[in-house]
């Protein structure tokens, strides 16, 4: 597909978020891929 895409985010109130993200795919052969979960660490600041 070749795609390529950004994402704004937005915070009601400061401190610290630990958003968890997954991407899973399938290859031209059929098989399933994943990135498993990860997780980042965002300190947000007034």
């Amino acid at each position: 597909m070749n795609s390529h895409s950004r994402a704004n985010w937005a915070f009601e109130a400061a401190g610290t978020y630990m958003p968890a993200f997954e991407v899973t795919a399938t290859t031209r052969s059929g098989a399933a891929v994943s990135t498993g979960q990860k997780s980042y660490t965002v300190a947000v600041q007034p």
